[in-house]
């Protein structure tokens, strides 16, 4: 697929590109690497972004109001990321690297987030509404706010100290 000059392809580079209100639905940008480029309102719903390469590099790249509903993330790199606006609903971000991003508001609702590591970030007044968090690092997340109502979990999620998983809704499998 060609986009503003860029050939789009799993395992391409695409770091730094303008990609700005492309159409990269259902797309497979396995192993792609973003890193800082620019996909402000992007369309990249239900694209498939997974890690059979080690995970779609998202480091530093602009996401505002971007599209990602449904998208498959498996493994990727949002490090430093900007997300404000995003649609993430029924994302799967199983196994990504979330770190210190800023979720605060969010729809996250229906999200995979096994094994993704959310060190740091900011998920005040997000909506994670039957989110799966199973081995989940939210240890030194901001969960002020949060709605986790019918989201499900597993001994080994993390949960901020002094807070009560089971009382803000969520279901534990054992």
């Amino acid at each position: 697929m060609e986009v503003n000059g860029y050939t789009i392809k799993p395992g391409a580079n695409l770091s730094g590109a303008n990609l700005s209100r492309t159409m990269l639905g259902k797309a497979d940008l396995n192993g792609v690497n973003l890193s800082g480029a620019y996909l402000r309102g992007a369309n990249l719903y239900q694209a498939q972004l997974p890690g059979d390469r080690g995970g779609a590099d998202f480091s530093g790249t602009l996401l505002s109001g971007a599209d990602l509903t449904g998208a498959d993330l498996t493994g990727a790199d949002l490090t430093k990321a900007h997300l404000s606006g995003a649609n993430l609903a029924r994302v799967c971000l199983y196994k990504a690297k979330l770190m210190g991003l800023d979720f605060a508001e969010m729809d996250l609702s229906g999200a995979d987030f096994r094994g993704a590591n959310f060190s740091g970030a900011d998920l005040s007044g997000a909506d994670l509404r039957g989110a799966w968090l199973f081995g989940t690092g939210l240890a030194t997340a901001n969960l002020k706010g949060t709605d986790l109502l019918a989201a499900t979990a597993i001994r080994s999620t993390r949960w901020p100290e002094g807070f009560d998983p089971r009382a803000a809704g969520v279901i534990f499998e054992d």
